[in-house]
């Protein structure tokens, strides 16, 4: 095909028997959807991803809260503490009436004889304290204010703290009058490996 000019060249208009897309239009178009379907996909994943992870931690944060707060709560409505130190606490329990004793021991919570577990994957607790909150002798007299500080992690490298305030009745009086729960560390130990071996 003859052009103005004189030169051989294609003019730019197609003959009129070829019809349809060149192969750099192919390619173009598919490289552009390509493109377009990886972007989508990148982005989706990375929100499924996040949306996963944050899920997961809200779910173990949730679960963390409940367990210092059902501990807590079982200790609160107690009628009588026993004894306690910086890593458990004897008391009778409200619903059976048996001696429960909630304790950190070998790198386990334990309750009423049993390991505390969590639901929320590989999670476990790395960290249980008590210690006294309030220094009012007038508040002591009947009432004492402990808090219980609860250290949680789990596979995914999640990690919770928390605290929390409990108000017991004070045990002071009632272990000096009886002699078979005076706190010393032979009596917690003793009742420590009553339950746990």
């Amino acid at each position: 095909m003859i052009c103005r000019g004189g030169i051989n060249t294609l003019c730019g208009k197609r003959l009129g028997s070829q019809r349809g897309f060149t192969i750099l239009e192919l390619v173009m178009a598919v490289s552009m959807s390509m493109l377009a379907v990886a972007v989508i996909f990148a982005a989706w994943r990375y929100f499924s991803v996040h949306t996963i992870s944050n899920q997961r931690t809200s779910t173990f944060n949730v679960e963390v809260d409940r367990l210092a707060k059902s501990l807590a709560g079982r200790v609160r409505r107690s009628p009588e503490i026993l004894a306690w130190n910086e890593s458990g606490i004897a008391f009778i329990d409200r619903h059976t009436n048996d001696t429960v004793a909630l304790a950190f021991y070998n790198d386990s919570l334990y309750f009423a004889e049993k390991t505390v577990k969590l639901a929320s994957h590989g999670a476990g607790i790395v960290k249980f304290e008590i210690e006294k909150v309030s220094e009012d002798k007038l508040l002591e007299t009947a009432n004492l204010l402990l808090k219980f500080a609860l250290g949680v992690e789990d596979g995914y490298s999640n990690t919770s703290e928390i605290s929390v305030n409990v108000m017991v009745l004070n045990p002071g009086d009632a272990l000096n009058s009886r002699d078979d729960l005076a706190w010393d560390t032979e009596w917690w130990y003793d009742l420590a490996d009553s339950y746990y071996y």
